[in-house]
Formats: C-alpha cells, structure tokens, sequence
C-alpha cells in the first residue's frame, strides 16, 4: 500500500473489528501482530507519556503569541463500489485468522 492509496474507510474497519471479535480471532491477531513487532524490534515496551494540554496560566508575556492553526486535510470519500471491496477484502482476511 502506498500513501496515496485509498485507506478503508472507518466504518469498514469497525466491521472487521467486529466479525473478527465475533469469530474469537482478533485476540490471536493481535498476539501475532505484537510478535512480529517484538521480532523485528518495533514494539516499543517502556517510556514516557507526555500531557500536552494547553492550559491557562498566570504569566502574560508583553506581547501576545498567535498561531496560525493548521486545518486537517479532508479525506477523501470513497465509492460505495471501493467501500465494497475493501468489505470483501478484510472478510477474506478474517476468515484466513
């Protein structure tokens, strides 16, 4: 898959999530999954979470600071032909599991 390859849409993951739930498979992909990251080094076992909240404070700096907000880009809609697909797709990869 490239990066500006069309994704599944939510609703077609929250499916998969589903029936995999629903065949009592998604616990063993989710064991397998962990597996290969620890085999490869990617699972990550320890570090620190960080709070970035923004918060009020007391200090008031001479000049006030903007920030130009940036916009979240809009994701592509996808054909109901290309939804049907990817349904297709992850029911084939649950029934594999």
């Amino acid at each position: 898959m490239q990066l500006e390859d069309n994704v599944p849409s939510y609703s077609v993951l929250s499916r998969f999530r589903t029936e995999l739930t629903e065949k009592k498979a998604f616990d063993s992909l989710l064991s397998e999954i962990n597996h290969q990251l620890e085999k490869y080094g990617i699972l990550i076992n320890k570090g620190t979470k960080v709070d970035a909240s923004i918060t009020q404070s007391l200090f008031h700096s001479k000049k006030p600071k903007t920030f130009e907000i940036a916009q979240d880009r809009k994701e592509d809609e996808l054909s109901e032909e290309e939804v049907e697909k990817q349904d297709h797709f992850l029911k084939e990869v649950a029934e594999m599991g």
